[in-house]
């Protein structure tokens, strides 16, 4: 069975709604994206966590960028050895997502020049060789972020948005590899998240993710006025 790893998360309240030999070139399923990770209740994220079935981005939260933990497979297999001596050379480091973005009918919406789509973003994570290893990304960065919600109340407003999101690693021993595509549709939300007058549902745990993914009404108790 995998060992667990877990990457912290951040705290907040919110509206939340294979194979090769040694070190040859790896093919395409040699790593695989497999889940968008659900965080536990502590904000933390496991490889043994729940998978998000579609995720959420609520543009009228001011959220800064969408950022997600993926789960990807390496499988390529264990090469390590004692005799000869050979340290592991099939072991991922994974450095940066590629993603195009669309619409659910397979448009890309209108960005500006300077919003090259697809784009690439860093990514951190490492995947031992015939395990699972989480990667986190902004998949959205907040530049993306702001033109989507900029289109929301136009005539080229969005509903929903498709990536279609590549995952790429070097493994130990120098080759580069990099997983099919995985596609992840969000829905587009445009909710306010201030607080209405004496109306507050305070969290006593910690939130994870403001504005995106999981659902939830949460304001600062310390901002209500008196009735």
């Amino acid at each position: 069975m995998s060992r667990s790893r877990s990457m912290k998360g951040v705290a907040l309240l919110a509206l939340l709604a294979p194979f090769t030999l040694g070190s040859c070139a790896a093919d395409s399923v040699s790593l695989r994206i497999t889940c968008n990770v659900v965080p536990e209740g502590d904000c933390t994220y496991t490889t043994g966590g729940l998978c998000y079935l579609q995720g959420q981005l609520n543009v009228g939260s001011g959220i800064p960028s969408y950022f997600s933990v993926l789960r990807v497979t390496n499988a390529l297999k264990s090469r390590e050895r004692d005799i000869p001596p050979q340290s592991e050379p099939n072991g991922l480091q994974l450095t940066e997502l590629e993603i195009h973005i669309t619409d659910s009918g397979g448009r890309e919406p209108a960005f500006p020049r300077n919003l090259p789509n697809p784009y690439t973003v860093s990514a951190t994570g490492y995947a031992p060789p015939g395990e699972e290893a989480l990667v986190g990304a902004e998949l959205l960065p907040s530049a993306y972020v702001a033109q989507i919600a900029a289109l929301q109340g136009t005539s080229r407003a969005i509903g929903s948005l498709r990536l279609a999101i590549i995952v790429r690693g070097r493994t130990s021993g120098g080759v580069q590899v990099e997983s099919d595509e995985w596609n992840w549709n969000i829905q587009l939300l445009n909710l306010s998240i201030l607080p209405a007058r004496n109306e507050c549902t305070p969290f006593e745990d910690d939130v994870c993710n403001l504005g995106q993914d999981t659902w939830s009404h949460a304001c600062n108790p310390a901002l209500l006025e008196p009735s």
